[in-house]
């Protein structure tokens, strides 16, 4: 094992489609035939070797293992249930002559085809990515084939760039995990942890021998409150103590997005693993909690910028909140993201200032060069970053006084809502409210967006053609127009921030509705926004 030092500066994620969605567009191609197997792999390796260049170029260092190899196909998940070949016997076909998942076995598990169904989708904890759910059975084989792995090191390598893997860690996986259907009532995927960290460990074995020196073991399942916590920590502490015994592996990072790790941040400290990462913005921890990382002799990750959402930081406040840290002043403490940034959109340059309130938004490439700035600030002190902090000041200070930031209307609509207005008005009121919607008598809705006709395919096509105008676009799909998709993404999140209530949109292809207090201080029952097309889903 090497002893090569955590870098100072670091990501846990990144978004992986391309910054013109260039992934999407050759795995469609692909699907339709219209694209070898090889073109595809080749889009995947130029969207990787624009991730190395975009991050680099924002500050992270190619050769100190602080870009981890983010990439997928599809889904981190199923990333695993093929990293294992983790097929139910129900989809066993989909495996290719060797008893593995090749890149078209794994589609379709994702997509189905038309003899096999998909894999379950469900929501990745409380974000709006949605994972696909591995069938484990108490006698699915586990089965190494670290294809995807090689393919994603080997572009890093002529490219010239030191990844780390990051993998789905182990207790993750098994907690997410449903039983395979014909299972025993009392069987769950994690009765097996013991089976999957002897092959995680092989995993790790196999990285080391391919020179790897530092892996990432995502763990988000730990944040999560059960019922059985102090169980979940026992299995915590057994799982890494059991991988950091390896005598050949890569140094281990685990990081813990989304919330708090509460027990199993101990279990996890005397285990031996050498890096953890914490989400300091949705996690929660005391200054005693924080001081136990130092005292373990583990390296903290300190994750201040949040991956979530597409706000500016606050970069001032957040070199104070890591300058407190245990072990910051000793070089114990790394910046990174608080989740990966898949979560949002690739780069706020793309975007028109004329249009958009770009002093407030950092997209993910905004994100990496506050996470350099940062490091830099932490190692140097603040006086020699406080150029980019005074900027950054100014820039939120903007963005504050900007006037597309304030609606009176709504803030006046807001301010007159009382506690009586949230009491559910009578059925007689809620039909008269939605009367000029034309509703069926059993309204149906989605929580995104309807499947376009083929009519709307075709108007859209000869837009991008130049053969109609957008203002005769519009007129087919009746909607306003829209600018780029992030654009409206981002917008999207603004109206429902600067609201100050609960809503929900439910997008269709003409209107989004937004829920909200009824009528009777002022606030319609429903208020129509620009909807944002499906193709804005930020994977």
């Amino acid at each position: 094992m090497s002893n090569t030092a955590f870098p100072a500066a670091t990501i846990v994620g990144y978004p992986r489609v391309g910054r013109f969605r260039e992934l999407k567009k050759a795995q469609e191609a692909f699907w339709k035939g219209k694209v070898t197997l090889q073109e595809l792999q080749d889009t995947a390796a130029d969207v990787q070797r624009t991730y190395f260049e975009r991050v680099t170029a924002a500050g992270l260092k190619a050769d100190d293992y602080s870009i981890p190899a983010t990439f997928s196909y599809y889904d981190q998940v199923l990333d695993v249930v093929r990293l294992f070949t983790l097929v139910p016997e129900r989809l066993a076909e989909a495996k290719d002559a060797h008893g593995l998942l090749d890149l078209p076995g794994y589609f379709a598990l994702a997509r189905g085809t038309e003899t096999l169904p998909p894999l379950e989708m469900t929501k990745w904890f409380d974000t709006n990515y949605h994972y696909l759910v591995p069938e484990i059975g108490a006698g699915t084989e586990i089965k190494l084939n670290l294809e995807a792995i090689d393919e994603q090191l080997e572009v890093a390598k002529q490219a010239g760039v030191k990844v780390r893997p990051q993998i789905v860690g182990p207790l993750t996986l098994l907690l997410g995990a449903k039983a395979e259907q014909g299972s025993a009532e009392d069987f769950a995927p994690i009765d097996r942890l013991d089976e999957f960290v002897a092959a995680y460990a092989q995993v790790l074995e196999q990285l080391a021998e391919r020179g790897v020196e530092w892996v990432q073991l995502d763990e988000p399942g730990l944040t999560v409150d059960r019922a059985d916590n102090a169980k979940v920590a026992e299995l915590a502490e057994r799982t890494y103590r059991a991988l950091a015994a390896g005598e050949k592996r890569p140094q281990i990072l685990v990081t813990s997005p989304y919330g708090s790790l509460r027990e199993n941040l101990p279990a996890l400290l005397g285990t031996g693993i050498e890096a953890l990462h914490l989400d300091l913005v949705h996690g929660v921890y005391s200054k005693a909690e924080l001081e136990s990382v130092s005292a373990a002799g583990v390296h903290l990750v300190a994750g201040v910028v949040n991956g979530r959402n597409v706000w500016r930081a606050d970069v001032r406040a957040a070199l104070k909140t890591l300058e407190a840290l245990p072990g910051a002043s000793k070089g114990a403490v790394s910046v990174a993201s608080s989740t990966s940034l898949q979560h949002v959109p690739h780069d706020l340059a793309l975007e028109d200032p004329a249009e958009v309130p770009v002093d407030g938004l950092a997209f993910a490439d905004q994100k990496v060069a506050e996470i350099a700035l940062l490091a830099r600030g932490l190692a140097e002190g603040e006086a020699a970053v406080e150029p980019e902090l005074k900027a950054a000041d100014e820039a939120l200070a903007r963005f504050a006084a900007d006037p597309r930031k304030h609606n009176d209307e709504i803030r006046a609509r807001a301010a007159a809502v009382t506690p009586e207005d949230f009491d559910r008005p009578t059925i007689d009121v809620r039909r008269a409210a939605q009367a000029d919607l034309n509703l069926p008598k059993l309204p149906t809705t989605t929580i995104g967006s309807f499947p376009q006709t083929a009519e709307i395919r075709r108007h859209r096509a000869e837009a991008r053609a130049g053969k109609i105008s957008a203002e005769e676009l519009n007129g087919v799909t009746r909607l306003p127009r829209l600018s780029r998709c992030r654009r409206s993404w981002a917008w999207t999140c603004w109206f429902t921030v600067r609201l100050s209530v609960t809503t929900w949109f439910s997008t269709s292809l003409r209107t989004s509705t937004v829920s909200q207090p009824p009528a009777t201080a002022g606030f319609s029952p429903t208020v129509r926004v620009a909807p944002a097309p499906r193709s804005c889903l930020v994977t």
